[in-house]
């Protein structure tokens, strides 16, 4: 061949056939018949049992998911395939998910702070006609008093009362055990620590407040020096002086979805005018532009910009 790649009929043959004899040795363990045709016997098969059968499919696959995955299936689950749910109750749940009425059941294991010997305990003594009942006849080296305020913290007994009744008996029974008593929003928040599925998200918290709001989502779709309005609660707060001047730099989060929002210094002293401390756990709306960090992470940015705003939500 020459210099341009260029060669005669004999010389292009020969490559050709050198190619075509290496497709064809790695074709023989790459990507078989048997090997694609199982796999497309298995999508066919998983996407039928999807569409016909969604309750037992999503059921089988929470059973095979991790804590993390949990509300993504949740939610792709009810609201695409309508499948419906019960969440974890002291006389229906088990050690795996299960079924009751159509609806799938969620474990005791998929509870954050319960592990399979303490479900194994549960499930092996069910049911229980009160809470003084379970107290009675679990076994407390198993079932022990941080299992007891998972499962009061998850509604588990709401069938019998409420979780600061629950809590009261407990204390009753234990004899010394002060009573952990919580508002209404209060125990919904401690139980998403521990159910990720129960997440209120903030538009469910405060439906009347988010005008303009976009969803994570949303966000990522957006292109770069757009405006874009944001919610959630603050995770992180933190001071940083950089060479464009102080910041703060906030990450918001939203069932289970996270925006970095950077606060410079002039739009933090309007804040500090009107006597708004921002901090942890704080609910708030953002007004400001789509850019780039430094290492090329998306954020909204908020400045000088009339546009640009962080309300708290109340």
């Amino acid at each position: 061949m020459d210099k341009n790649g260029y060669g005669t009929e004999k010389e292009i043959r020969k490559v050709a056939n050198e190619i075509w004899d290496q497709l064809k040795s790695f074709g023989g363990y790459a990507f078989p018949k048997g090997h694609s045709t199982a796999y497309t016997l298995i999508a066919n098969a998983t996407q039928y049992l999807k569409l016909n059968y969604p309750t037992e499919f999503f059921c089988s696959l929470l059973q095979q998911a991790t804590d993390d995955e949990y509300l993504k299936i949740y939610n792709i689950s009810k609201r695409k395939y309508k499948v419906r749910y019960l969440n974890p109750e002291i006389n229906k749940s088990k050690e795996t998910f299960t079924f009751y009425k159509k609806k799938i059941v969620w474990s005791f294991p998929s509870i954050k702070g319960i592990g399979e010997k303490a479900a194994t305990e549960i499930v092996k003594a069910q049911p229980y006609r009160n809470f003084e009942d379970f107290f009675n006849r679990v076994n407390k080296r198993v079932v022990n008093i941080r299992v007891i305020r998972v499962l009061i913290t998850s509604g588990a007994f709401r069938n019998i009362g409420s979780r600061n009744d629950m809590w009261k008996e407990y204390a009753k029974l234990r004899k010394g055990t002060p009573a952990e008593l919580h508002t209404v929003n209060e125990w919904k928040t401690l139980a998403g620590e521990i159910m990720p599925w129960v997440k209120q998200t903030v538009k469910d918290m405060f439906p009347d407040k988010l005008g303009g709001v976009i969803t994570p989502s949303q966000f990522t779709a957006k292109n770069l020096n757009t405006r874009v309005v944001v919610a959630g609660s603050i995770s992180s707060l933190r001071y940083v002086k950089s060479k464009r001047g102080p910041m703060y730099i906030l990450k918001i989060t939203d069932a289970g979805s996270t925006i970095t929002v950077v606060c410079w210094n002039e739009r933090y002293k309007i804040l500090k005018e009107k006597e708004i401390e921002l901090m942890e756990g704080m609910y708030i709306k953002v007004s400001g532009t789509k850019t780039l960090s430094h290492i090329d992470e998306e954020q909204v940015s908020l400045g000088e910009e009339r546009s640009s705003y962080i309300k708290v939500l109340m």
